[in-house]
């Protein structure tokens, strides 16, 4: 157990609302301008723990400006620019969200300043995110017109239950991934034990979650020093398992990033590679970057393939199966059918292959969520009947699991491998 708070999420418009400012975050690198408007102070400090957690990963500064009181805010305006972050860096303002008259004339008095200084702010600063409620919208839009019209970013929320799981599947435009274990077993350190490696075994054996929360900063050392040491295999493994910690406290964007720094290290061997292309894929889908995504995916086809031609064995051709089932995943979020159709059976005809040599029940399950993929897909294409003939087959195997001694079949209990 660690002394991290449980991660909070908020219902699907607040989750789409993170996904359209976290862009901004991510791909800003000069002056922007973003009004958050939302009258839900529980809604708009979870926004604000993603924003920290996403600039944390970065050498451009983050600003987080919060008066506590409507004279704080109206003295603001004096020292704006010496206070806020100049481009590349982001300043995010977030009063409390009150519309009593004091906290309304703040308002007024801020938004005149900003829009008098706008051409200014816009050389001098890099991203803005001012926290407002929605009784500021007429204000800006009447009062500080100028400033209005190089807004880049409008998110008007309403009140959202503040949530500790993901919201359903399918709510947000990709559902949130399967909890899961990534581990290292398997991953080689790639160096002799030294300073770096002992100090990076200590850190492995930690929960996840503290390389993201109170071993933040020793992680972060430690990743930097391996870097600067040469050993490109250790810091890809301590980024990978960083990478899941951010991704267990619920900041997918932070964990995206992570891992696309490990990719661009040289000298990781391809079973890191494989594994932190794979991880790359279910974050990038999180984070609703598709085409990203399907990079990634067809980059882990491109080298599991190459496993399988060479060893031939059936862990490598499941593993291929499965990287092929993610990359129809992704053609399927893309909304290529057709494309997803030819993935899946693809990556079918090996969970056929496997099954007919093997006939364990871990590879029957894979067979019957193969099978079951790639009738949805058929279905979605219009393929009724051969969308029927899929799922026949599926129930089949799931009745043939369920009269094995000791099997609790594919619907209580996902794959367990070969």
């Amino acid at each position: 157990m660690t002394d991290r708070p449980e991660p909070r999420f908020l219902a699907a418009d607040g989750e789409r609302a993170w996904v359209r400012l976290r862009r901004h975050l991510d791909r800003a690198d000069r002056f922007w301008l973003a009004f958050v408007l939302t009258s839900d102070a529980l809604a708009a400090d979870v926004l604000r723990e993603r924003v920290e957690g996403n600039r944390r990963l970065r050498a451009e500064p983050f600003v987080l400006l919060r008066p506590r009181n409507a004279q704080e805010f109206t003295d603001l305006a004096g020292s704006f620019e010496r206070r806020a972050a100049a481009p590349r860096g982001c300043t995010m303002v977030l009063p409390p969200l009150s519309t009593t008259p004091e906290w309304v004339a703040a308002w007024r008095s801020l938004l005149y300043v900003l829009n008098h200084r706008r051409d200014v702010l816009r050389r001098a600063l890099g991203g803005l995110v001012l926290v407002a409620p929605p009784a500021v919208k007429p204000i800006a839009q009447r009062q500080a017109s100028d400033l209005w019209s190089v807004l880049d970013l409008l998110i008007e929320l309403g009140r959202q239950p503040v949530l500790t799981a993901p919201p359903d599947a399918g709510s947000i435009p990709v559902g949130e991934p399967a909890e899961r274990d990534l581990g290292i077993s398997g991953l080689s350190l790639g160096a002799p034990s030294d300073a770096q490696t002992d100090e990076a075994a200590v850190l492995l054996a930690l929960p996840p979650e503290q390389l993201a929360g109170t071993a933040r900063d020793r992680a972060t050392d430690a990743i930097r020093a391996a870097r600067s040491a040469g050993q490109n295999q250790l810091a890809a493994v301590l980024l990978l398992r960083q990478a899941d910690g951010y991704r267990r406290t619920g900041d997918h964007a932070a964990a995206l990033n992570l891992v696309r720094n490990a990719l661009l290290l040289d000298g990781v061997d391809e079973t890191t590679t494989i594994r932190l292309l794979d991880e790359a894929v279910e974050l990038a889908l999180v984070n609703v970057e598709l085409a990203e995504a399907a990079g990634y995916a067809q980059r882990s086809v491109d080298l599991k393939e190459q496993r399988a031609a060479a060893a031939g064995t059936p862990e490598s051709l499941r593993d291929l199966s499965v990287s092929l089932n993610k990359l129809g995943d992704v053609d399927w979020a893309r909304g290529d059918l057709d494309a997803a159709s030819g993935r899946y059976a693809r990556g079918l005809e090996l969970a056929e292959r496997l099954a007919a040599l093997l006939g364990t029940p871990g590879a029957l399950r894979d067979l019957a969520f193969s099978l079951e993929r790639l009738a949805a897909v058929e279905a979605e294409r219009g393929e009724a009947d051969r969308a029927e003939t899929l799922l026949r087959r599926a129930a089949e195997i799931d009745a043939t699991l369920d009269r094995l001694p000791g099997s609790s079949g594919p619907r209580s209990a996902a794959s367990d491998g070969l």
